[in-house]
């Protein structure tokens, strides 16, 4: 840049003491023509080529390390988008399996629930029907020791009341068939 610098400097002062001889414009001055010709065109072809050379490649550069960066920064965002795609595909596939396995788990359970408080009903009532029996046993136990109860008083009571009321012994087995069939109307 230095150098570039360096040569306009000496390009104007070469020049300078060219202008100061004149009077007027230079540029309507017919007999600086040649030189003034020479200096435009040592002058746009010194540009050109810095521009050129110089600051043409350095954009271009630029411009081209952009476009590369974009190159890049698109692939890597089709890859990652690939990526995130395919992780998306397998969580959504994981995500149904777990349904599909929670369902099954829940079917399980609500199966097993089923069979168990079935099993426990089944259990309860075969208890229940155990005591239920029992209970009755024991009811008809008890009626049975009440009935005897109830035939004894009920007999003495019937020889007492006979041998009062008609000072007449009674016939014990007379008695007994009418009270055993009077106790088994009440069974």
């Amino acid at each position: 840049m230095i150098k570039y610098f360096n040569l306009a400097l000496s390009t104007f002062l070469l020049v300078s003491p060219a202008y100061s001889a004149g009077k007027g414009l230079p540029q309507l001055d017919f007999t600086t023509y040649p030189s003034l010709i020479f200096w435009s065109i040592l002058s746009l072809l010194s540009l050109y080529l810095v521009m050129s050379y110089v600051i043409t490649p350095k954009i271009s550069d630029v411009i081209n390390d952009r476009e590369q960066h974009l190159q890049n920064d698109l692939i890597k965002a089709k890859a990652l988008k690939k990526e995130s795609d395919d992780t998306l595909e397998k969580v959504n596939a994981q995500l149904d399996q777990t349904k599909i396995d929670a369902k099954s788990i829940i079917e399980k359970a609500v199966s097993e629930s089923q069979i168990s408080s079935e099993k426990i009903i089944k259990d309860l009532n075969f208890k229940l029907n155990e005591k239920i029996e029992k209970s009755l046993k024991d009811i008809d136990k008890e009626k049975s020791i009440v009935l005897k109860d109830i035939f004894n008083e009920a007999f003495e009571l019937s020889d007492l009341i006979i041998s009062k009321t008609t000072n007449i012994k009674s016939n014990k087995s007379k008695l007994t068939n009418i009270l055993k069939q009077e106790v088994k109307i009440l069974t």
